[in-house]
């Protein structure tokens, strides 16, 4: 009577890419083309990076050249440059919050005359 189960020395392994015998798989090492970075993911990652950098620059620049007493907004109808008043601040900043839909934290006395 003969034997006929294969032993493991016998059964010849079977390559990890599934390529037929006597045959390479396409790359050395599976993972070799999985290391590799995207060159225009590489490109739009370092466009991020360079934008960020002029963001903060741009932010020092301005903090640095602006002094304390600097007001940040002046008034364009006056002849020369004086800071935008108070009050002509509080009208624009509701003029545009309402026109946005977007509510006062503080009450202002038309709200208040309105409820």
């Amino acid at each position: 009577m003969t034997d006929t189960t294969a032993t493991l020395d016998t059964v010849p392994p079977v390559p990890p890419s599934g390529a037929p015998h006597g045959r390479r798989a396409a790359s050395a090492s599976p993972g070799a083309d999985a290391d590799r970075i995207d060159p225009r993911r590489l490109a739009a990652f370092l466009a991020m990076v360079f934008g960020m950098f002029m963001a903060i620059l741009d932010i020092q620049i301005v903090s640095a050249s602006s002094g304390p007493g600097d007001p940040a907004f002046f008034d364009r109808n006056a002849d020369t440059p004086q800071p935008f008043p108070d009050e002509m601040m509080r009208a624009e900043t509701l003029k545009a919050m309402t026109k946005t839909d977007i509510a006062p934290l503080t009450p202002t006395p038309a709200g208040i005359i309105a409820v």
